[in-house]
């Protein structure tokens, strides 16, 4: 029971009130406090309630952001996938039939030695296509690039793709787009005269037996076919019969 203007009521009676004792309303509903008098419930801002809300709501927020960012972010990872597949091969080196040597530790390929147009002539400034697998053996992602070690003006490479990351245990097959710019018909000095044992002062090499190609001073147009030797004792290591 509560005292309210010197009468005695239920404190049920008091909007919002929910508990009392010694005579006045100890206990309001939320957003309500008791009075001075205890006789009455009066409208009270609960900032911690506010303060809690806030934060779920941020919380709830940065849950959406992370969801949204995660779902556009497999999207694109699934279209760039796509579009690789389109162009690219890439596949498990364990689950396929290509059979792998192993380059150093973690790089594996198919083909060590890349031949082009094996036993047939090669056409000059002409594109020649030539696949190659190539794998990751390591236990890493590693990226995977063809290029030459230096610069060079008898020949050209381009592959596709031009540059892909491998995750462990995956490969890639690449198209490997060759085009000579130069036939066997021009030599370099050395194996036109020096590896023949012809001499500098050899009338051989003078301007009038010989054409030098201008701005190259060390190619020449082949003067004989012994050039074609030499190459074979480098490429072979023995004597010829």
């Amino acid at each position: 029971m509560i005292i309210r203007k010197d009468k005695c009521i239920s404190y049920k009676s008091i909007s919002h009130c929910k508990k009392a004792s010694n005579s006045k309303c100890i206990k309001c509903s939320i957003w309500h406090r008791p009075n001075e008098k205890g006789d009455e419930c009066k409208s009270h801002v609960e900032w911690w309630i506010i303060l809690i809300g806030v934060i779920l709501l941020v919380f709830i927020i940065i849950c959406v952001l992370i969801i949204i960012y995660i779902i556009i972010k497999n999207i694109i990872e699934k279209k760039k996938k796509k579009e690789r597949e389109i162009t690219t091969c890439v596949f498990e080196m364990n689950r396929s039939n290509v059979r792998f040597e192993h380059i150093g530790k973690i790089i594996s390929c198919n083909r060590p030695t890349l031949v082009i147009n094996e036993g047939e002539e090669i056409e000059v400034e002409k594109e020649h296509r030539e696949l190659i697998c190539i794998g990751n053996s390591s236990k890493s992602t590693l990226k995977m690039q063809i290029t030459m070690k230096e610069e060079n003006y008898r020949y050209s490479i381009k592959t596709n793709p031009p540059v892909i990351t491998l995750k462990k245990g995956e490969a890639c097959e690449f198209e490997v787009f060759i085009t000579v710019h130069c036939t066997c018909e021009i030599e370099d000095d050395w194996h036109n005269f020096s590896a023949l044992n012809v001499p500098k002062d050899h009338p051989a090499r003078e301007m009038q037996d010989t054409f030098f190609i201008k701005d190259f001073k060390d190619l020449v147009l082949r003067t004989h076919t012994s050039t074609s030797q030499i190459r074979i004792l480098e490429k072979y290591n023995e004597m010829m019969k």
